[in-house]
């Protein structure tokens, strides 16, 4: 079964949206995994706090969409660019970081592949397609 995952996303910008970015990380801090980071889209920018309950993740979406991937996690690649994307990329038989990518991220992937912006998934995919 999938597991029951909560999201709770906020999207902002300026010392109110970083005021309350703070104080709902320090209230919810202990009970869930977050993680933050700044989006950029046609020279507008804001800032993006996601919240997950502890002990989900999209490894464990995935299992429960493919509960046979688990019997063979090396037939699944994997590709992420985001703190929320570690435990699919190091539990996949490939885990490959975008360009674009968390060093974090970075650091537990088998392969880098180009920036978002320079179609990295397609560089990515294209040599594992028969």
């Amino acid at each position: 079964a999938i597991p029951s995952v909560m999201e709770v996303a906020a999207l902002g910008r300026g010392p109110v949206y970083d005021a309350a970015s703070d104080r709902v990380l320090q209230r919810f801090s202990t009970r869930t995994r977050n993680h933050s980071m700044v989006l950029s889209l046609g020279g507008r920018w804001g800032k993006i706090t996601e919240f997950f309950q502890p002990g989900t993740s999209k490894w464990q979406a995935f299992l429960g969409l493919f509960p046979e991937a688990a019997a063979q996690p090396e037939r699944v690649i994997a590709v992420g660019d985001e703190a929320n994307d570690v435990e699919m990329i190091t539990r996949a038989g490939l885990g490959i970081a975008m360009g674009n990518a968390t060093a974090p991220l970075k650091a537990a992937a088998r392969r880098i592949t180009g920036h978002h912006d320079e179609d990295g998934l397609a560089q990515a995919l294209e040599p594992l397609l028969p």
